[in-house]
């Protein structure tokens, strides 16, 4: 799956958006092929999870773009990598 949306980012066209589970979206962040993560933290506190940084033990360094807070109480935080 990394190869197609590496064949997709060689094409002209707008951003590509990729929503599927923790195992794709690792696989994207693996092959360095994520230009920009969006994290929705809502406020609730929940039990664990999978990361989709699981297999990046040594860190993943990342710019902050922008943050955005509604009125509902979640805050969209957009970052680059490094």
């Amino acid at each position: 799956m990394a190869e197609e949306v590496n064949a997709l980012k060689q094409e002209e066209g707008k951003d590509i958006l990729v929503i599927g589970g923790v195992g794709f979206a690792s696989s994207l962040v693996t092959e360095g092929l994520v230009d920009e993560f969006q994290f929705f933290v809502n406020p609730m506190a929940v039990g664990g999870g999978r990361s989709v940084f699981h297999d990046q033990r040594e860190g993943h360094a990342l710019r902050l773009l922008g943050s955005v807070g509604y009125e509902c109480g979640v805050v969209v935080n957009r970052y680059a990598p490094r």
